[in-house]
């Protein structure tokens, strides 16, 4: 069985081949995949000359990012959904009965778009997970292409679904980590989001790669075959100016926010002075303002909410016993999709007073980072279902110059480095603790937050496509074996 796995690792590239066709494959919302959209940019980058043309293929949910719907070698192809999927499975029992149809379905509609609409590639790069039914499809695809594997593992599909099942012992958890293994093993190359999962993978897997360890001699590796792509933020990613904070927030402090309605001389934020400069409206941030906090969660089991709300109320209790702290007023927006909003946003009320302000808002994908941007502080409640993967979030939020405290897991310190571009937490009260320690004596900045910025502008100059370009590049070139 094993030599009929792994496509990539028997069928490599002649290096007199010319431009290449890449497909990038992500069983999953192709707007709310911000890795593999970059992947895509960076792939169409090398130009027409190495690369000819992009495929992305994936699910059609949120709106993919301009750079990307607008590159002409890039096209997206969506994978039909016979079935919307409108409502996540309320017991375990009716995950269980669903589970079989709804991967057949998918692998059915797998199977007519990568073989019948999308051409057939030299290179092929998948996203790991979901491994069930993508990993098994990407093999055959690669044998039947005689293309290049490269699978872009960003956590384990079945550390997933041990979540759902009860745990890693259950029997399907048991075979999903089988399967995951099986198709997985080989490839082309391997690139990991972390060295701890790079370790894993190597060490523990035994995952083998016919590349020679990678694009750009695999730096930072933690095997030759794996590679380490530490996700990294776009160059487009950046700290807002108060103009742009001010303008930003006219437009959508109220209709996206739900904040009470802006002017053109006041925001949350901002004040509009009567001076001009440059035939410009001068303006300036408010010294009376509140602080913007933002969390983005996809609202699952491995993100635990409850810890923020209860930070929150400690916080509020503290500001309102002890006023010679001058505490800030937070207004906390939390962006994202996902089963357990709906509950959580039921809570907020119970939380929220002259102190604490909360609210949910999903933005398109160009304002999104523009959030980032005009924030003072961001918080990631992100454990990982493994241990061995990143939150995204806390790299868009560095990539816009924000500070941020994330919860304490088992390779955090592989991105927020404690007391130098953020904070650590393992507790409600440690985090109400740290929200106190940035916001006492506030007017509209803290010594705190002056100190972590400069650790997070020491994180930006090393962006996505330098870091691209340095590990992963050479894996994708016509000429490299």
């Amino acid at each position: 069985m094993t030599s009929l796995i792994g496509g990539g690792h028997l069928f490599s590239l002649p290096r007199d081949m010319g431009p290449i066709h890449a497909c990038v494959i992500v069983l999953g919302d192709v707007g709310r995949s911000p890795r593999m959209n970059y992947h895509a940019l960076s792939l169409a980058a090398m130009g027409p000359a190495r690369v000819a043309s992009v495929t992305l293929v994936g699910y059609r949910g949120a709106e993919v990012m301009e750079a990307v719907r607008s590159h002409e070698r890039i096209r997206i192809v969506y994978v039909p959904e016979p079935v919307k999927w409108s409502s996540a499975p309320r017991s375990r029992l009716q995950f269980l009965l669903m589970a079989p149809f709804k991967v057949l379905l998918q692998l059915l509609c797998l199977v007519w778009t990568l073989f019948v609409l999308v051409a057939r590639p030299d290179v092929i790069l998948v996203q790991n997970p979901p491994s069930i039914p993508t990993l098994l499809l990407a093999q055959v695809l690669a044998v039947w292409s005689r293309a290049r594997l490269v699978i872009d593992w960003h956590n384990f599909g079945y550390s997933l679904l041990a979540m759902r099942v009860g745990g890693q012992d259950h029997w399907l958890a048991r075979f999903a980590k089988g399967y995951e293994q099986l198709f997985g093993r080989n490839a082309y190359a391997h690139l990991a989001v972390t060295e701890a999962m790079a370790r894993k993978l190597a060490d523990e897997w035994h995952v083998r790669s016919s590349s020679g360890g990678g694009g750009g001699g695999g730096k930072g590796s933690a095997s030759s075959s794996v590679i380490v792509l530490h996700d990294k933020p776009p160059s487009h990613f950046r700290r807002l100016v108060a103009d742009e904070i001010h303008a930003f927030l006219v437009r959508v402090q109220h209709s996206e926010l739900k904040l009470n309605k802006p002017t053109a001389q006041e925001t949350l934020l901002t004040r509009s002075a009567s001076m001009i400069i440059n035939s410009k409206v001068s303006v300036q941030l408010r010294s009376d303002r509140c602080a913007l906090l933002v969390s983005g969660t996809s609202w699952t089991e491995d993100e635990d909410f409850s810890i923020l709300l209860a930070a929150l109320k400690e916080y509020a209790e503290t500001a309102q016993q002890k006023p010679k702290l001058k505490l800030a007023r937070l207004v906390v927006v939390v962006t994202g999709k996902g089963p357990l909003k709906e509950h959580y946003e039921q809570l907020f009320p119970k939380y929220e007073g002259a102190y604490v302000q909360l609210r949910t808002a999903w933005l398109s994908a160009e304002d999104y980072p523009r959030l980032l941007g005009c924030a003072d502080l961001g918080v990631s409640l992100h454990t990982s279902s493994s241990g061995l993967d990143l939150p995204m979030k806390v790299v868009d939020m560095f990539g816009c110059g924000l500070p941020v405290c994330a919860v304490r897991f088992q390779c955090i310190d592989e991105l927020v480095k404690h007391d130098t571009n953020g904070l650590v937490f393992g507790s409600a009260k440690e985090l109400s603790s740290q929200l106190v320690d940035v916001f006492s004596r506030w007017n509209g900045d803290s010594p705190v937050l002056q100190r972590l910025s400069k650790g997070v502008e020491a994180f930006r100059q090393d962006t996505w496509q330098k870091n691209w370009e340095s590990n992963a590049e050479a894996l994708f070139s016509p000429h490299s074996r």
